[in-house]
């Protein structure tokens, strides 16, 4: 057994994700979403890119269902709040950057991520989508 292993034999970051999900789900603003997110991205059997890509998509989706037509969730120009979502993932992403070892190509995908939600992000805020 590795040291990336657990005596369940999963690795050491799923564990790690899992159990912050646990952690997660009863709080108020939960983060759970975001490590559901992340541990989907790990556990996807498709090709790099598109597993990215509905990874970005679903924190894009999530990002966005946080408003109503009327109410903007208490968010506030300039930014309503995008940079808070994503300090969150992005943190996430760094606390399992650890937990993977250097040369695992799981390393790409969070990097990619992460690139990915920056470079695709919109310019500016619509109140219309």
């Amino acid at each position: 057994m590795t040291e990336q292993q657990e005596s369940s034999d999963s690795p050491r970051w799923l564990k790690y994700i899992e159990e912050m999900i646990d952690e997660e789900e009863d709080e108020v603003d939960s983060e759970a979403i975001y490590y559901e997110i992340v541990r989907d991205l790990l556990l996807s059997e498709q090709d790099l890119d598109k597993a990215v890509s509905e990874a970005i998509q679903r924190f894009y989706d999530h990002y966005v269902a946080g408003f109503s037509e009327e109410d903007l969730g208490g968010r506030e120009p300039p930014e309503y709040d995008a940079g808070g979502y994503l300090n969150s993932i992005a943190v996430i992403v760094f606390e399992l950057v650890a937990k993977i070892p250097f040369t695992d190509p799981k390393q790409d995908m969070l990097s990619k991520f992460l690139i990915g939600i920056a470079k695709n992000a919109a310019d500016s805020f619509d109140e219309k989508v």
